[in-house]
């Protein structure tokens, strides 16, 4: 039973016709009585500070609005609307007390409507809206003023029909309002849809009322009605100009509201530009770092039968491009997106990522879809897709970035848009990601080609394109698409002929261009002879034209130069071998190429050579290192000198020629002498990248960025090879009473994306990495173990969060508290479950862990 409208006054009410309004409310409230206690509630919430409190904003200036088609002035509507409010004040006063329910419909109409209790913001988005909303007000104040007039004239009427249908016609009134009041009441994207009336329902509600008016009208033949409607014109003439009001306040706010929304869209701008940008990467550069392809190679793939079924299908497809090595994948797979070959349509969207083996950034599943996601929601077209992304980006802020399973979360509901159109991913050499990540990543991409019901779902196509070696371990990976149409295998090897065609073409035009000066009985002879090579391949030729253009062109008779031929390499690995054998210094070159294979980004041509200056002195002073280094543009042109065609310089930076070259630089069957040892190259370069700079106490000079990123990772890699010495170097590191420490340790902390605190604990850091030859050396110099401080709070939870089973192990042995309390997580066991770290969850319980 509706409850919100207090009672009249006992005794203030003498005759049935003064409850006609109760009535009303009553046969509604039995009716609709939700739609009724929404009505009463706002109503009660209403008063006339809303309307103090815009008139003092408007104040400010005189501001000028349109509705309608007519200029309006704030200034001038606010003395309207106090005016008004003083007559209507006066009005409502006087009957009031004998009719509470007629009051506080008449109150609806002359002071509440024309305001919104939430934010003074009306929810009116087209003009003819307005216009029928704002007829329907004037048609019902003119019968709530008219029947109250009519009240005074009938009151001693006793016919019962004509109260009931009164009843109903005050009925259909306070229907009108209470839809009217709780549509114009709610915020935009929370309005009540179901019972307030939708807007093409105004007229319908309005027919009502009339139909019930014209019903009363029937029984007022037997009465003067002209004495009422005279007094009521006299009322109604004064209080006209309310509607006018009402106009200019729905103006009015509908501005106010304007405002806030542009307050809010720059907002939202805000949170996507932020969120867009913790997507990005050098993606782009990586792309480029390959070689554009040679005219008329490639054309093996585009005009293959599989990739154009694949490329011309209206449905999501997968194809998965095989070839060994030096075959030209990456070249290739540059091409395609260089060109857009692998689309139909000018709209798709072409994304792509090149995974690269020993690039840290170039090895993870996260970065390749973080990337994709960014080059995604960088489009012209497709910017508003990056909404799908705002709720991950709110609970977890930029580190969402570093976590594959939400980012292909995002990925599937992006795709689900129906705005998203055509989405083309292009996944370059897939067997140089980590393995784990690897097949992390399959099997998503597994998951979903398998579920018919996503792909369904998908408001576009989704067609990805991966290459990779030809490995077993990967093939068997798609066990789940076995069979299926939406999956296509492509092995490069069944199109061996024509990629040694193309390659003869390229040998047929570079050969002359490398060696012009000999003469043409010579070039055919190489060019016959490189030619017959069975195992040729783009790399491969690439490195024996460098040693042609070196050891051949115009150098002695015919004879020696056919005899030179027969020396060249017929494999890759013995290219290698033979550039190595012909360094100017080949235990330089030797340290040179343990500093870039053991990197874990690609280093500046400034950061190797100082790099490479550092493993050969001991400098005490920077000044001093300055002194004994080459300018780089000097430095660049010794690499050749010192590696050939093992190392390349792209963009002012250092990269290997391929991925065979580091696989030949650490591989077993090359001899012990000479094998590169990334562990050992590990440990002594992460000391030196540190004592030497970092110790510094300053952060401009050339490599200190480096050093303090990555030292403590070439550390854990190497660190069952440190000596004693060494080691209690990186014990001094990891003090927070030297400087050192926090010179180091704040570069450190924006690489991870953590704040840095000033109640660091000297087991923090090692603990938090996994350092744990450090650990066990600060606990023997008496670390406090339960110090508390730090991001983590203490270091058993740090050591939790991470997986460090070795490092928790030796905490709880040394007194540890298991269920310390404080940090991010809040205690370890709460640190290690959240990370998925069952290992340490297991050690943890073992070792009495409070479950609750």
């Amino acid at each position: 039973m509706f409850t919100g409208i207090r009672q009249a006054p006992k005794g203030s009410v003498s005759h049935d016709s003064k409850v006609l309004w109760k009535r009303a409310f009553d046969a509604l409230s039995e009716a609709e009585a939700d739609i009724l206690n929404q009505y009463a509630r706002q109503l009660s919430e209403q008063n006339t500070i809303l309307i103090d409190k815009i008139l003092r904003e408007r104040q400010i200036k005189q501001w000028t609005i349109k509705l309608a088609g007519r200029s309006l002035k704030l200034r001038e509507l606010g003395q309207k609307i106090v005016s008004f409010i003083d007559y209507s004040q006066g009005y409502l006063q006087a009957v009031s007390s004998s009719e509470p329910h007629a009051t506080l419909a008449w109150t609806c109409i002359s002071l509440l409507l024309p305001l919104v209790p939430r934010e003074g913001i009306l929810v009116l988005n087209q003009k003819e809206q307005s216009e029928t909303m704002m007829k329907g007000l004037d048609r019902v104040s003119f019968l709530i003023g008219l029947y109250m007039e009519w009240d005074e004239l009938y009151l001693d009427n006793t016919n019962v029909s004509f109260h009931d249908t009164v009843v109903k016609l005050y009925s259909s009134i306070l229907t009108y309002q209470a839809r009217l009041l709780i549509y114009l009441s709610k915020h935009p994207t929370k309005r009540f849809l179901r019972n307030a009336a939708k807007v093409d329902e105004w007229e319908a509600l309005l027919t009502d009322v009339d139909k019930w008016d014209e019903r009363c009208s029937r029984f007022t033949t037997l009465i003067d009605v002209e004495k009422g409607r005279e007094s009521w014109n006299q009322q109604y003439l004064q209080l006209s100009e309310q509607c006018n009001v009402s106009a200019q306040i729905l103006a009015a706010l509908i501005d106010i509201r304007q405002e806030k929304l542009q307050r809010l869209s720059k907002d939202q701008d805000s949170q996507r530009i932020e969120l867009v940008r913790s997507l990005s990467s050098d993606y782009k550069r990586q792309k480029d770092n390959n070689p554009q392809r040679v005219f008329g190679t490639c054309e093996w793939f585009v005009k293959d039968e599989k990739f154009c079924e694949w490329r011309d299908s209206k449905d999501s497809r997968l194809l998965h491009v095989y070839a060994g090595p030096g075959c030209g994948k990456s070249v290739l797979t540059r091409y395609l997106i260089d060109e857009r070959l692998v689309a139909t349509s000018k709209t798709a969207s072409v994304l792509y990522f090149f995974f690269k083996d020993g690039q840290e950034a170039q090895q993870k599943c996260e970065n390749a879809i973080a990337a994709i996601l960014h080059q995604l929601y960088t489009e012209p077209s497709q910017k508003g897709m990056a909404v799908h992304a705002i709720t991950k980006f709110e609970a977890h802020g930029a580190k969402v970035s570093t976590m594959f399973d939400e980012l292909w979360d995002v990925f599937r509901n992006t795709l689900e848009d129906p705005m998203v159109g055509e989405v083309i991913c292009i996944i370059d050499a897939l067997d140089e990601c980590l393995k784990q990540d690897r097949e992390r990543l399959v099997q998503k991409i597994t998951e979903y080609f398998s579920d018919r019901e996503a792909i369904r779902k998908a408001g576009g196509r989704l067609k990805i394109l991966i290459t990779s070696r030809p490995y077993g371990y990967i093939d068997t990976q798609y066990g789940l698409l076995s069979g299926n149409s939406a999956f296509v295998r492509l092995d490069g090897s069944e199109k061996a002929s024509l990629i040694a065609a193309e390659i003869n073409l390229v040998i047929d035009a570079k050969v002359p261009h490398y060696i012009p000066k000999v003469s043409k009985t010579v070039q055919e002879a190489i060019i016959k002879h490189l030619q017959g090579i069975e195992s040729r391949t783009y790399l491969w030729l690439y490195l024996i034209l460098d040693f042609i253009k070196d050891n051949i062109a115009g150098r002695g008779t015919e004879k020696k130069i056919k005899n030179l031929i027969k020396e060249l390499p017929p494999t890759i690995n013995e290219a290698y071998q033979k550039m190595l054998s012909k360094s100017v210094d080949y235990e330089q070159a030797k340290l040179l190429l343990q500093i870039v294979v053991a990197a874990k980004r690609p280093l500046s041509v400034s950061e190797v050579n100082v790099a490479l200056a550092l493993t050969q002195e001991d400098y005490r002073r920077y000044s001093d290192l300055q002194e004994d280094v080459e300018s780089d543009d000097q430095f660049e042109e010794s690499l050749k000198d010192l590696c050939g065609l093992l190392l390349s310089v792209y963009d002012s930076r250092v990269y290997l020629i391929h991925q065979t070259a580091r696989e030949f630089l650490t591989q077993t069957t090359f001899s012990l002498s000479n094998r590169i040892q990334p562990s050992w190259g590990s440990s002594n370069l992460g000391w030196y990248m540190i004592e030497k700079q970092v110790g510094q106490l300053v952060d401009k000079f050339t490599f200190v960025r480096y050093a303090a990123e990555y030292w403590a990772e070439h550390v854990q890699k190497g660190q069952d090879m440190i000596d004693i010495s060494l080691l209690s170097k990186e014990v001094q590191l990891c003090c927070t009473k030297s400087g050192s420490f926090w010179t180091w340790y704040p570069l450190f902390c924006v690489k991870a994306r953590r704040n840095v605190f000033a109640n660091e604990t000297d087991l923090m850091f090692p603990s938090w990495v996994g350092l744990d030859k450090i650990v066990e050396v600060l606990i023997h110099e008496k670390a406090d173990v339960n110090a508390q401080g730090g991001h983590f709070g203490n270091a058993l939870q740090a050591a939790s969060s991470e997986g460090h089973e070795a490092v928790v192990k030796l905490l709880l042995d040394n007194g540890a508290d298991i269920n310390a309390q404080g940090g991010q997580f809040g205690n370890a066991l709460q640190a290690a479950s959240s990370e998925g770290h069952e290992a340490v969850v297991k050690l943890l319980l073992d070792n009495g862990a409070d479950i609750n």
